[in-house]
């Protein structure tokens, strides 16, 4: 225990004073290393032993009594690695790339997350630290190499996210997440716009990786088990995307205007979200009523209609093919958890009516859908919900689309939310 708490003491991070730049450079590689492989692996190891048993009560007790009293201490270093990870001249080393995971930062995430899990005395003082905090907002917005997405996603959901969503389970520690989004990074850039890419960075990289992901899924399969079949890394794929829009779901459910519109408005979250699921939906279409639903869910709750932010992540929605994916949701229910979501049908009728977005939507549902969906007649005989809801969203967007025909040519309408006429967007679209 004192072997590996002496390479987290505060102390370390500040070298000698008689050393030159260059031998302070060397011998604080050297140290974060050594912080890394202890802070990481050593106290893991400590963790997964739990020491649950009556007479290790004792020992677990002295173990996070000495991690307390170093915590901040830890905090710190796990800072320095993310920001300064050590050389990649060091971790070539044959005894670290075989007995040790070197991605970062989930071997840190990992840790301070089965620290939470440890003891309930860390996990309050983790997550009452804005240090800590601080920590899991770069950490889910770290820059991702794109040939680590397959060990980041080996246990269907990267590290990150599950601290990330840690510190939104209470509401003081969520405030102390909230709080670090506001910091300004070395760029001059505010966390928060980091967080927000970060979403769609995932999304993108989950999409343009399916075949890597899939042929990563099953290899680890065939070796675990010696089992060929490894259908089931699709909704493990699927999992990761529900947790995703569950987690934006609880950030812009919190209240927070500033962050709502950071994710929702100023990147490409709903296009990349809808693209991304309908890359892997056609599995388990019950996925794409649950993250379908949520996130018309996000705008009901937001009541973005009022200044028009619903309509610009609707347009984005239909960029990225949320019609296909509801397509698929309606198209074989699946009776599992994920059943009961229904599809919120007076919110999306209050965005998919206003008329420069009838023709796109329309256009859409006749592209992947053809014109028998259209049809209202056998709604009342449907036994699945959200295939009538669906197929009443349908005739109602038909319906309005030639009503407008009908309108338009001879009616200027001021369009409010776009301080033009109805007449010159309609044209645009």
């Amino acid at each position: 225990m004192q072997a590996i708490l002496h390479h987290l003491r505060g102390e370390l991070l500040t070298t000698p004073a008689h050393l030159n730049a260059v031998q302070a450079k060397a011998l604080m590689d050297l140290r974060t290393l050594n912080a890394w492989t202890n802070g990481t692996h050593g106290l893991c190891a400590l963790y997964y032993h739990k020491f649950r048993q009556p007479s290790q009560l004792a020992m677990r007790m002295r173990i996070v009594d000495e991690i307390l009293d170093i915590l901040a201490d830890i905090l710190k270093w796990y800072h320095r690695i993310l920001k300064n990870p050590p050389p990649e001249r060091l971790l070539r080393h044959p005894d670290l790339t075989i007995y040790y995971c070197t991605d970062f930062p989930a071997t840190l995430c990992v840790t301070l997350s089965s620290m939470l899990e440890f003891d309930v005395r860390l996990k309050r003082m983790a997550l009452g630290s804005p240090s800590a905090a601080s920590f899991a907002a770069k950490a889910w917005a770290y820059p991702v190499a794109r040939n680590h997405v397959k060990a980041f996603l080996s246990d269907g959901t990267p590290p990150m996210i599950m601290l990330f969503r840690h510190f939104l389970f209470y509401y003081g520690s969520r405030r102390l997440l909230y709080a670090s989004f506001r910091e300004r990074l070395e760029d001059g850039s505010m966390l928060l716009t980091h967080v927000a890419e970060s979403f769609v960075r995932w999304l993108r990289l989950l999409k343009a990786e399916k075949a890597t992901i899939s042929q990563h899924y099953e290899a680890a399969i065939k070796r675990q088990l010696q089992n060929p079949k490894w259908a089931g890394f699709s909704k493990d794929m699927l999992d990761y995307l529900y947790i995703v829009i569950g987690v934006v779901n609880e950030m812009c459910g919190a209240g927070d205007q500033e962050v709502f519109e950071a994710i929702m408005l100023h990147t490409d979250f709903p296009q990349a979200l809808c693209e991304t699921l309908t890359t892997w939906v056609k599995d388990h279409p019950a996925y794409g009523t649950a993250i379908s639903a949520t996130l018309l869910a996000i705008l009901e709750f937001k009541n973005s209609m009022n200044h028009g932010m619903g309509l610009h992540a609707l347009k984005l929605m239909i960029k990225g093919g949320i019609v296909p994916a509801l397509k698929e949701s309606t198209r074989c229910p699946e009776k599992n958890g994920l059943s009961g979501f229904q599809l919120p049908a007076t919110t999306f009728k209050a965005h998919y009516l206003y008329p420069p977005l009838i023709k796109r939507l329309r256009g859409e549902i006749r592209k992947h859908c053809g014109e028998a969906v259209i049809d209202p007649q056998p709604l009342m005989a449907e036994v699945d919900t959200n295939l009538s809801t669906w197929k009443a969203i349908c005739a109602e967007v038909d319906d309005a689309y030639l009503a407008q025909q009908r309108i338009v040519p001879r009616l200027r309408i001021c369009d409010n939310l776009n301080v033009s006429t109805l007449q010159l967007l309609s044209s645009t679209l």
